[in-house]
């Protein structure tokens, strides 16, 4: 088996700057030595927080989507701030968009959203001994309602296909893995 060789980055060009994202043209030398182009988008880093109460609810986020036009069920989250500490990111969200904070929190995982053309990774973490503490701090364009769901239904409104985005299943997943 042949080894594999980075490819080289010969440049790189913005060619749209958007709200949320910047798509680029970036020029690479292969590893077999040809040069092609490919689009890049890049972004802020995501953070996904399940968060768990007191009283053993999840807590989960519904809002309009404009991509797929619908209401879709989520775990709160957002991006990252340029040099923002990403536990810190983490409570930010959970407090913004739920109005609670929570005891403890751990990272469950990172991964990279979509390699192949986004330069950006999504941040798992677990809130746990949720309570609420005020009010909800929505940006500009967020209109969002807080849902509590028990825990043990979690399972079943992933079967049923209620919660479909892939990154909150991702993060669904994770924290059932570590309940076992």
């Amino acid at each position: 088996m042949e080894k594999l060789i980075k490819w080289e980055i010969l440049g790189s060009e913005k060619k749209y700057q958007g709200h949320i994202f910047s798509c680029h043209d970036v020029e690479l030398k292969t590893g077999l030595g040809e040069t092609t182009t490919f689009n890049v988008l890049k972004t802020l880093d995501w953070i996904n927080v399940v968060a768990t109460t007191t009283d053993d609810h999840i807590l989960l986020v519904k809002q309009y989507r404009v991509g797929t036009d619908s209401f879709t069920l989520e775990t709160p989250g957002g991006g990252v701030n340029p040099g923002e500490d990403l536990l810190m990111a983490a409570k930010r969200e959970l407090r913004e968009e739920t109005g609670y904070d929570c005891e403890s929190i751990e990272k469950l995982m990172t991964v990279e959203v979509n390699p192949a053309f986004m330069n950006n990774r999504c941040h798992f973490y677990w809130a746990k001994n949720c309570v609420e503490v005020g009010e909800l701090k929505l940006d500009q364009f967020e209109e969002i309602q807080v849902i509590k769901m028990p825990v043990s239904g979690i399972k079943n409104y992933l079967k049923s296909g209620k919660i479909t985005h892939s990154l909150v299943v991702n993060a669904l997943l994770l924290f059932i893995s570590h309940q076992s």
